[in-house]
């Protein structure tokens, strides 16, 4: 059987933003990001997921095809617009797939953190939804024996229907991303406003860089909120972020409660000295890999009183090395349960020059934390069952 399949639905007209004098809106450019487009940025965030991806486009617009095959997307043109016959014609022409990750197309600001925090609760019977702050958002996640009901779908409904099923399965993640299509001119305004920001894989010109850096704000204080209710401390284990995780946290007043230490340990020796990491783990897995992120992560909290430990390593460029690309970064959390101590690891991949490399990777592991540590409790009592 094939991977998950990423559909996204790029053939709807977008009447409403073609009525207040917009155009198309999958061509407009979003603010500060000379030459990026709603539909570019889109498909730019769903395959730096590694998922195949399948753009359905109208024929009515070919240009989105041709974008689609610039980007190396999949391309499938009806010449219909309807999402309930979109969703029933991709599902049909990917029929090999685990499951489906449905997004759409004029939503350039979900992250892909988001994404892969659906796929940890894939299940064949199950349907998984993203929630921020109380409210469902996309994209949604389909599992396997939803094949049949997304093929028999038609239409412009798309699969409300199905989103009222018992099987639906509620995740809470902060990506205020998820909330945020574009509908009218107006949405493309000043993401600060509403408390999204601009997609980690653009190419971010220097005035972006400020603004990303701004407008994250948001989710850190958010994830601070959620830990100071529950009076947990981090403690961070930096190397190619260099401090800029515990720097973003002191940004915010009163997050000294919530941060009990930090270490910057860029080269081996520091990993070794300092946090226990094994020399023969360097030399098998390389210092980029999350073996390197989980052995400093389990080595911050065996140092600190904290209960919740971030850690990452990686290349911010500008050169590649020992075959690995410039903006790799391998992430690790750890949590204390007890006496002992739960990881979680995962690798991505961030655009652009050093600055931004870091800025992202240092926003990225802040804002995992939350997530990591709501499956960590669901993980704990589904083991207590």
């Amino acid at each position: 059987m094939a991977a998950i399949q990423v559909l996204i639905l790029a053939a709807g007209a977008g009447q409403r933003f073609r009525a207040a004098g917009g155009g198309d809106k999958l061509q407009a450019l979003l603010p500060g990001t000379p030459g990026l487009s709603v539909l570019r940025s889109t498909l730019r965030t769903w395959k730096a997921t590694g998922l195949p991806c399948l753009a359905v486009v109208s024929t009515a617009a070919p240009w989105r095809a041709e974008l689609a095959r610039e980007e190396g997307v999949d391309v499938l043109s009806l010449a219909t617009t309807g999402m309930g016959d979109s969703l029933a014609a991709a599902v049909q022409a990917t029929g090999n797939a685990a499951g489906w990750l449905v997004a759409l197309g004029d939503m350039p600001f979900v992250t892909t953190t988001t994404a892969h925090l659906l796929l940890d609760h894939l299940r064949p019977e199950r349907i998984v939804v993203p929630v921020h702050r109380g409210r469902r958002g996309h994209p949604v996640l389909f599992g396997r024996n939803y094949a049949a009901a997304l093929t028999a779908l038609g239409g412009d409904e798309g699969a409300k229907r199905l989103l009222r099923l018992d099987s639906v399965l509620e995740l809470e993640v902060a990506d205020a991303g998820i909330h945020r299509d574009i509908d009218t001119p107006a949405d493309l305004g000043n993401p600060a406003a509403a408390g999204t920001e601009l997609p980690q894989n653009a190419a971010l010109p220097t005035g972006v860089k400020t603004l990303c850096w701004k407008t994250s704000m948001n989710d850190i204080e958010s994830m601070l909120d959620y830990l100071k209710t529950r009076e947990l401390q981090l403690t961070t284990a930096e190397s190619c972020t260099a401090g800029k995780v515990v720097g973003l946290l002191s940004e915010i007043p009163g997050s000294g409660s919530c941060i009990e230490s930090g270490y910057v340990v860029y080269s081996p020796e520091a990993k070794q000295r300092l946090l226990g990491v094994k020399p023969e783990t360097i030399e098998r897995y390389n210092l980029t890999s999350e073996a390197v992120a989980r052995e400093m992560a389990a080595g911050a909290l065996r140092d600190s009183p904290a209960q919740i430990a971030i850690a990452n390593t990686g290349l911010a460029g500008p050169d590649d090395a020992d075959g690995i690309p410039a903006g790799t970064v391998c992430f690790a959390w750890g949590f204390r349960v007890g006496d002992d101590i739960v990881l979680y690891a995962e690798t991505r991949h961030f655009p652009g020059d050093r600055e931004a490399v870091q800025l992202a990777a240092a926003r990225h592991s802040l804002g995992a934390v939350v997530a990591y540590h709501q499956r960590l409790e669901r993980e704990s009592k589904e083991n207590a069952r």
